[in-house]
């Protein structure tokens, strides 16, 4: 006989720390506003956390912040207790996002979201989950954040921004969103 499960029981939440490059490529295709809005409802199992140090970034550039003032989660790492040399060559906006995964890391899932290689190859050697936009999209689609149709233009909408990706990947993932099981 099967166990049955509990279907009330709440689902493990994913916090995704967000870096600036990220968050530029959702603008350049149109969906910033809508993917935080999306991951800001409380059914989600994902979470958008962008670092204070990111928001400033993107505050002084082209991208409207103002649309994501309250759909999402500014957080400042302030927790003295990581204490940790990260490379030279880092924004500062990465460092806080790395900062804050580390932070969080032991009693949360967390996962950085971050086109940066600098900052992914870092997150990779101090045991960060990290993901690039392609890899976002890619579990917001598994989460059901957005339908794989949306997924699918999503991916074919990524060679007009400034993500410079090689097409071979481009393809690899659009098979698995195209492959994955409901």
């Amino acid at each position: 006989m099967r166990e049955r499960r509990d279907c009330s029981l709440p689902r493990q939440r994913y916090y995704l720390i967000f870096n600036s490059s990220s968050i530029i490529v959702l603008w350049e295709l149109g969906v910033l506003a809508e993917i935080f809005k999306r991951l800001s409802m409380d059914n989600t199992t994902l979470r958008a956390i962008i670092p204070l140090k990111v928001y400033e970034e993107l505050s002084r550039g082209r991208v409207n912040t103002g649309q994501l003032a309250n759909v999402i989660q500014i957080m400042k790492f302030s927790d003295d207790s990581v204490a940790i040399q990260l490379p030279e060559g880092l924004g500062e906006g990465e460092k806080e996002a790395i900062l804050l995964a580390l932070s969080m890391k032991n009693a949360s899932r967390v996962i950085v979201i971050t086109d940066d290689l600098k900052a992914r190859r870092t997150c990779e050697k101090l045991g960060i989950e990290v993901l690039g936009s392609l890899g976002l999209i890619e579990l917001l689609k598994r989460y059901k954040v957005i339908s794989k149709d949306e997924a699918l233009t999503l991916i074919e909408k990524t060679s007009s921004t400034s993500l410079r990706i090689k097409t071979e990947l481009l393809h690899r993932v659009r098979y698995k969103i195209e492959t994955q099981k409901l």
